[in-house]
């Protein structure tokens, strides 16, 4: 049957404003960080339950939320930006 699996590092629990934090330093840019409220839907926790994931398919991430936001910048400068779009 079709099952939805969680992709993600369940600990450490990371805030948004961690992540544009940790942007902002790959990128070496400095930009005024400004946090809104949640609208409706949001997700009040972002740290995924990882128990499905693993018991069926034994993945667990092995990359850092800085090693992930490096390599996409990384890809990003070679495949997007070098090309001039």
């Amino acid at each position: 049957k079709n099952q939805v699996l969680n992709l993600g590092r369940q600990a450490p629990e990371v805030s948004m404003s961690e992540v544009g934090e940790a942007v902002l330093s790959i990128v070496k840019k400095s930009a005024p960080l400004k946090e809104l409220e949640a609208q409706p839907g949001s997700p009040s926790r972002r740290a995924p339950d990882m128990s499905l994931t693993d018991r069926l398919v034994g993945f667990s991430a092995q990359t850092t939320l800085a090693q992930g936001i490096q390599k996409t910048y990384d890809w990003y400068q070679t495949h997007y930006f070098s090309k001039g779009l």
